[in-house]
């Protein structure tokens, strides 16, 4: 149901959604990629963050950018074609992906939509190197990010935002450190590190 949703909005999804550049600053200090690391980006969707995930990184970092809609990636793919960005079609819970291969792994505007969180969860903790980053934002409070999917399609009003401290504690589950937690009006932001 969310891939065929997603894949039916694809084509207009960055006319639809607004992503303030200052919030995105915020995140992303907070979160402090360092050059040559390899990074996670799942539910990418049209690619939001692959430019600021690049110019931290840079050329000798590593970009996967992964999603369940392959028009999502259909998108981000017309926008962005750095050699060290790899596209990924797949779902966060039913997906094998190689253990302790990234430095940080972000959730951004995603973690509503994973069918089974704490399974997420568990999968990008195996995924994470040794003090590598798990990440779970939001430009957007939770209350206006469950407000948007309890007035949308039928399907959606069951992908809510768990509060910031839910998440914390699946990440405390599998042996994250919860680094950073913020639920305000203004942004969320859990940040687990292994």
């Amino acid at each position: 149901m969310h891939r065929e949703y997603f894949n039916g909005i694809a084509h207009k999804w960055d006319e639809m959604v607004n992503h303030d550049p200052e919030k995105l600053s915020k995140i992303f200090e907070m979160i402090d990629l360092k050059a040559g690391q390899k990074v996670l980006d799942v539910g990418t969707g049209t690619g939001v963050l692959i430019r600021h995930i690049y110019d931290r990184v840079g050329d000798e970092g590593h970009i996967d950018a992964l999603d369940i809609s392959e028009k999502m990636v259909e998108e981000a793919r017309k926008k962005y074609a750095y050699t060290n960005l790899n596209f990924i079609i797949g779902d966060v819970c039913n997906i094998t992906i190689n253990r302790a291969a990234y430095d940080c792994i972000i959730c951004y505007n995603v973690f509503p939509h994973f069918g089974d969180k704490k399974r997420a969860v568990y999968n990008m903790a195996q995924w994470l190197k040794k003090d590598g980053k798990l990440v779970v934002c939001h430009s957007q409070s939770r209350e206006k990010v469950n407000e948007i999917h309890l007035s949308g399609q039928e399907f959606l009003k069951a992908d809510l935002l768990p509060p910031a401290e839910s998440v914390g504690k699946m990440m405390e589950e599998v042996c994250l450190t919860v680094y950073r937690l913020i639920d305000s009006d203004e942004l969320y932001f859990v940040g687990g590190i292994k």
